[in-house]
């Protein structure tokens, strides 16, 4: 296994020709393009992806330890097909199309982020933080969203009764995704 720690890769510069079965530590990648690439069995511990493009690359059997990501396009990615993926940060970023059908995410940051048909599906947004994210046609169903943070979200529609958010902070102007599910009907007079 190949190891890397406090390596600051940029653009395509100094980047290993394999990333396979490779180890990243407290490494900073900045404007690099990982579709070529087949991440699996990679491990990122404490690195910070900035500028990226990791849509639609293979994280089978990788795993992600404190990882920022800050204006990467993410998009496509079945995040479950990770071993692990702990305290992620998402800054900035479009991960639409992507999936974390029941993946353990509490206490992750989402922020500002295009979130377009990503599948939440059983997942665990405990104090989760998706301010001022676009979740248009987001699937949120049988989702834990205990005390999240969706100030300034928008485009999202969850279902109360399906889905848990007590305690979940919402802005009232967009609060009314909370009605769609229950069938009620909203006039403006």
């Amino acid at each position: 296994m190949n190891e890397f720690i406090d390596q600051k890769f940029t653009n395509q510069e100094n980047i290993p020709a394999a990333f396979s079965h490779s180890s990243f530590e407290n490494c900073i990648f900045t404007g690099y393009d990982f579709k070529p690439h087949d991440l699996t069995h990679t491990r990122f511990i404490d690195c910070i992806f900035n500028s990226c493009d990791i849509s639609n690359v293979n994280l089978s059997n990788a795993r992600m330890r404190g990882v920022q990501f800050e204006s990467c396009k993410l998009m496509g990615i079945q995040w479950p097909n990770l071993d692990d993926l702990v305290g992620p940060i998402f800054k900035n970023c479009n991960l639409s199309y992507s999936n974390f059908i029941g993946m353990k995410l509490k206490k992750s940051i989402l922020s500002n982020c295009i979130m377009k048909e990503v599948d939440f599906y059983q997942a665990d947004l405990t104090e989760c933080d998706l301010s001022f994210s676009d979740l248009q046609e987001a699937r949120f169903q049988e989702t834990i969203l205990i005390k999240a943070n969706f100030q300034h979200a928008f485009n999202y529609q969850i279902d109360p009764i399906t889905n848990k958010v007590r305690g979940a902070h919402f802005n009232l102007a967009e609060a009314i995704g909370l009605l769609t599910g229950l069938g009620i009907v909203i006039v403006d007079n």
